[in-house]
């Protein structure tokens, strides 16, 4: 009776219950509708083409995720995925939303073309989002009210936007285009999460294709991720593997025959463009580091399942002929594909110099080299060191570097910078005439410790002792004129780093000694080497325009590198006139007379005059 009586109540206040929580697949599936403004395939919303994209989306659900990052192929949907957590955070759980764009116009242009068809197609949605009304504060393209909560759309280069209410729901789509500032507050991701501060179920949800290896936003929280991939098993024999470009094979020029080969070395099936879709819908993800709670996708576009384009066999075809067009095309072109068709970063092969024959045409030259005519130093600031590189210069800026020298502490102190007056202040005599030199300009870099070395060389200018900042860009001068910094007045002068970085890197490769050739003493280490050719001189391009950059992805040590950019600096300040310098500190050589030379011949005596017959008295 008693259990009669329970099951009784139960059924009775189980009305009371909520309904069941939907997750967004299932929202999607459920409300969505895609407009024709935004595919091909109009009409309600399915997972027959997307697969993948179910996880994508229920990781929002996921309360042991900490975020969610798309590292994916274009053509993959994965905008529609942004769009269904939009339609879920609306429809299921209300709540305050951010859309982060790369640019505001890009996030007029979703508002437009993206999210008010949704609203127009999508029953569900129709009379809780009003269009955007130029009376109505509260509706305004990127500004969208709802019942139970908002949406602000905001363009990553526009501050205003990232640094608005908090927020539950941030959506960075395509953050890999997004500015490195947001104006001058920082980097705009970190900008737009710090609005979930204040929400225990926070939503963080990014998307993007990427680009440079080192630099890519999506790449590095990729790798702070778990790192899913796809897994599909072969058709054939049933082996899992991930799709790799490296299996793409063909024959015909055109790629017209072309097939998927499964890996597996008892298998290596030619599967046909069918049998590849029937691998990618059999697909599941596996996570690479299951522990970690960010969320991490990474797709590349041979997973596509969408028809391909008239003029094609088969979207392999496609896969191909697009791949052969952007090899045709060049750098820029293969480098567009690598990113938005294999979901992968461009590492540029770059130039430098290697660091191997450098160390082995170590010398010696004694005290100081007899080609050497004055004296230069560039002074790197760290955290808790100073390192000074000493270098004397000859004809034509031909280099020895002289000395490496470390101090340990910091540049506020008072024995760091007497430490720096001693190393500064020595002196060494030249070898072919016994001229006592001593360094005669000095550039230290104020990035570290701006105040301390203003007041520290402000005392020393007439010992040509200044503060420097380095400036990368192509084009700019090895050295600028100064400014005046800080209460002292101080002079900072300018250097061109692309600019000296790249006659460095010229000249490591000189054969020849002579003009530009770098010499280094006996007992320079390994790591000054490495340092000296860290960075990489790799092509970048803006508005479509190529130019040459120095780039540290792996951001190693690179203080040597910087020391002989701040030494030439000092060298510019000079201008020197190396003829008249050289003649002031070696005396040319004057030959001695030699005994067993003939002597010179007398010259004739001149003839009288003859006598005009007057006598001068005088």
């Amino acid at each position: 009776m008693n259990v009669a009586i329970h099951d009784i109540a139960r059924h009775w206040f189980s009305v009371f219950d909520p309904p069941a929580r939907m997750t967004v697949s299932q929202c999607a599936l459920t409300y969505r509708f895609l407009s024709p403004e935004s595919c091909s395939n109009p009409g309600k919303y399915t997972l027959d083409f997307t697969p993948y994209a179910e996880e994508w989306m229920d990781s929002v659900n996921d309360p042991a995720a900490t975020g969610t990052i798309l590292m994916v192929a274009s053509q993959l949907g994965k905008t529609e995925v942004v769009n269904n957590v939009v339609l879920y955070f609306i429809i299921i759980e209300p709540a305050p939303i951010l859309v982060v764009q790369p640019t505001e116009a890009l996030g007029e242009s979703w508002s437009k073309e993206r999210f008010a068809p949704m609203i127009r197609d999508t029953p569900e949605l129709q009379g809780k989002v009003a269009d955007a009304r130029s009376r109505d504060s509260g509706n305004t393209i990127l500004h969208k009210t709802f019942p139970g909560g908002n949406l602000a759309v905001a363009g990553a280069n526009a501050p205003s936007g990232l640094a608005s209410r908090p927020r539950r729901v941030v959506l960075c789509d395509e953050e890999d285009r997004y500015p490195i500032s947001a104006g001058t507050e920082g980097d705009p991701v970190s900008l737009a999460i710090r609005r979930t501060e204040t929400f225990w179920n926070a939503v963080v949800f990014e998307t993007s294709t990427p680009t440079v290896k080192g630099l890519s936003r999506i790449e590095k929280r990729y790798e702070e991720s778990d790192q899913r991939r796809w897994w599909c098993p072969c058709p054939r024999c049933g082996h899992s593997q991930t799709l790799k470009w490296a299996q793409v094979r063909y024959e015909a020029e055109d790629g017209s025959d072309a097939w998927y080969q499964c890996e597996h070395p008892a298998c290596e099936a030619h599967l046909t463009d069918e049998e590849r879709r029937k691998m990618v819908r059999a697909g599941r993800w596996v996570a690479t580091f299951p522990h970690r709670t960010l969320r991490g996708y990474h797709l590349n576009g041979i997973a596509n399942l969408f028809r391909h384009k008239k003029g094609y066999k088969s979207r392999l075809h496609q896969m191909v002929a697009d791949h052969l067009s952007a090899k045709k095309k060049g750098k820029a072109a293969l480098r567009t594909w690598v990113n938005t068709f294999l979901a992968e970063t461009w590492e540029d092969e770059g130039e430098k110099p290697a660091w191997e024959p450098l160390l082995a045409r170590r010398e010696n030259w004694g005290e100081f080299p007899a080609g050497g005519l004055v004296i230069t130093a560039g002074v790197d600031i760290q955290g808790d060191r100073v390192e000074v590189e000493i270098v004397a210069w000859g004809e034509g800026e031909e280099s020895w570097s002289l000395q490496h020298r470390f101090i340990i502490g910091s540049f506020h102190s008072p024995g760091v910078q007497e430490s720096l007056d001693d190393i500064l202040g020595q002196k060494w005599r030249h070898p072919l005439s016994g001229v006592e030199l001593e360094v005669t300009a000095t550039l230290i870099d104020s990035g570290n410790k701006p105040k301390s070395v203003y007041a520290y060389t402000k005392r020393r200018a007439s010992r040509r002792i200044f503060a420097v900042k380095g400036k990368g860009g192509p084009g700019l001068p090895v050295v600028s004129r100064p400014t005046k910094q800080g209460v002292e007045r101080a002079l900072l002068f300018t250097v061109g780093t692309d600019t000296v970085k790249d006659t460095i890197y010229s000249r490591l490769t000189l054969a020849d000694l002579g003009p530009g050739y770098m010499h280094f003493p006996s007992e320079r280490p390994e790591d000054w080497f490495r340092q000296l050719v860290s960075e990489t001189k790799v092509t970048r391009y803006k508005d479509g325009v190529p130019y040459s950059k120095f780039e540290n992805p792996s951001n190693s040590r690179n203080e040597a590198l910087d020391m002989r950019v701040y030494a030439i600096g000092a060298l510019g300040l000079l201008n020197v006139n190396w003829a008249r310098l050289k003649a002031a500190i070696i005396p040319p050589v004057v030959e001695k007379p030699d005994d067993k030379k003939p002597a010179p011949a007398e010259k004739p005596k001149r003839a009288p005059r003859r006598s005009s017959g007057f006598v001068n008295q005088w």
